[in-house]
């Protein structure tokens, strides 16, 4: 799917508008590990990127309203879920479909959207105990906010991190039917969501998506 027919059904039906053109300067894109989740059976790696700097039609700064991005690994299974911040709405190719490398794509109609750093998604990354090499297709595109109307939309230029390689630290033993068994029942484990104690539905839910498998 291109970004431009993204952001037009997208951006366009909800404010009407377009977003800027003729963007000057280069967003930094990076991928950087955070830490664990899923009660720490995956690793969790993270897209930034900061277009703090860039200018657009009418000296306009350019802010982020959409992305695609193309994530590739080294071995599979290994992709479990793509979360974000909680303004963005993010989808991300189904894990039955995914076979070395996943698309997620988020949108934020925001006309204020800033001239700075972003985080764009969380990775969840679990499966096999060991080496995983994550890196950045150049396929992926950056689009830009909206300003005026006829004025877009325009992909935003930037610089493909460097491949990031990071460890799974243990082997995907849980069990999806084992934690459904153990509904109301206590298991650190599978408590895996707030609020701590006995496994609730939210707990099955981030456990489903936590299984790589």
């Amino acid at each position: 799917m291109r970004i431009f027919a993204f952001v037009g059904a997208i951006l366009w039906g909800v404010v009407g508008c377009q977003a800027q053109s003729n963007i000057q300067g280069t967003a930094i894109i990076t991928l950087v590990e955070t830490g664990t989740e899923c009660s720490g059976f995956a690793t969790v790696v993270e897209v930034h990127v900061d277009v703090t700097g860039l200018v657009g039609d009418q000296g306009a700064w350019v802010g982020i309203n959409a992305y695609v991005l193309t994530i590739g690994f080294d071995r599979m299974p290994v992709f479990a879920a793509a979360t974000g911040q909680s303004e963005w709405q993010i989808r991300s190719t189904l894990k039955a479909l995914v076979a070395n490398q996943v698309k997620v794509v988020g949108w934020w109609p925001e006309t204020l959207a800033p001239n700075g750093s972003y985080d764009l998604t969380r990775l969840w990354i679990a499966g096999t105990q060991g080496p995983v090499t994550v890196s950045l297709s150049p396929s992926s595109q950056l689009a830009s906010r909206i300003v005026v109307e006829g004025n877009g939309p325009d992909t935003i230029p930037f610089i493909l991190p460097s491949a990031l390689t990071v460890t799974i630290p243990q082997d995907f033993t849980l069990s999806v039917q084992l934690g459904a068994s153990l509904w109301r029942a206590i298991d650190a484990q599978y408590d895996m969501q707030q609020p701590w104690g006995s496994i609730d539905v939210q707990d099955l839910v981030k456990l489903v998506n936590c299984n790589p498998y």
